[in-house]
């Protein structure tokens, strides 16, 4: 128990501190190059490489045969889906960036209807009618101050189906072919790094971030958060505790760290808010809540819950 708390702990704390960083670097020192997020987030994968001297990692990796496609194939969506949102991040505020990414869940809906045959709990489409009434109060709210966010948030959305589409392969592939969670994780960060590591370079050297000792701390820590949250992402869903299934877990932390997220955004970074922005907070918060209801409550007694390496990007 100790240790599964710990894990949660970290996962907050990773994946919450490496965004509040990424932002605090581009509002301080006015740079935003995603390209250089991008390498410092694949930085640190070949420390995967070290199971390839395991003899039985690679006999398992021999072992699934062409099945080692689904990994690489969720990997190289994950590349476009990350560089996509490095982009988007650096061109809205953390709160609009927060609330706009959970729109992967809405996505969702034909992927669990069409490919994955699971059915749509009615608390999950309440939770969906929330998420649209918040979007579009936050729309109403930046039109009206004439601010163009157009661009960012096509990015933001289309990132958010590719997440919908390579979660999709994950489970299914991991469920049909029992492929271990690790070893899944070892290719997918081995496509993305092999996809991203070439340009992310070109473009940092093109474009350099700051060199001062601030800037050099917060990019090792932001580099080694992004792949220790990935590891405790792994430990949590390897948790067999019947009481707090994993799939639960990780869904009331993703809704915990949110919260995070949206305090940052408006107590240090300073973020817009009004009536209209706590309005859509407020059903922000409902449908996270109407989410994790909806892996709690079955839908029926024999239902599988939902996909359990839900959103594996940022």
């Amino acid at each position: 128990m100790l240790s599964i708390l710990c894990h949660s702990a970290f996962y907050i704390i990773n994946l919450s501190s490496y965004l509040i960083l990424l932002k605090y670097v581009q509002i301080t020192y006015q740079y935003d190059n995603f390209w250089f997020t991008t390498l410092l987030s694949i930085i640190c994968a070949p420390f995967y490489l070290f199971y390839l001297t395991q003899k039985t990692f690679r006999n398992r990796i021999y072992n699934y045969g062409n099945q080692i496609l689904f990994p690489i194939a969720s990997g190289l969506l994950y590349s476009i889906e990350s560089i996509m949102l490095y982009y988007s991040i650096n061109n809205i505020n953390l709160s609009y960036y927060t609330i706009l990414r959970s729109s992967f869940v809405i996505w969702n809906i034909p992927f669990f209807i069409f490919v994955l045959k699971k059915k749509i709990g009615k608390i999950y489409l309440i939770g969906c009618i929330c998420l649209l009434i918040c979007y579009s109060l936050l729309i109403f709210h930046y039109i009206k101050l004439n601010i163009e966010l157009w661009k960012p948030s096509i990015s933001i959305l289309i990132s958010c189906s590719l997440n919908s589409i390579y979660n999709c392969i994950i489970e299914y592939s991991i469920k049909k072919y029992n492929i271990f969670n690790f070893d899944y994780q070892i290719i997918f960060q081995m496509s993305y790094f092999f996809s991203a590591i070439i340009p992310s370079i070109i473009k940092t050297l093109e474009n350099p971030p700051p060199c001062n000792l601030t800037v050099v701390a917060m990019s090792a820590f932001i580099a080694v958060s992004i792949q220790t949250y990935f590891y405790n992402k792994i430990k949590i869903l390897e948790n067999k505790n019947e009481y707090v299934p994993s799939n639960v877990l990780m869904s009331g932390l993703d809704l915990i760290r949110r919260i995070v997220l949206l305090l940052f955004a408006f107590t240090f970074f300073h973020d817009d808010l009004n009536d209209v922005i706590i309005i859509s907070v407020l059903f922000f918060i409902g449908s996270g809540i109407c989410m994790l209801l909806e892996y709690v409550i079955p839908i029926t007694p024999n239902s599988q819950k939902y996909i359990e390496m839900e959103e594996l990007a940022v």
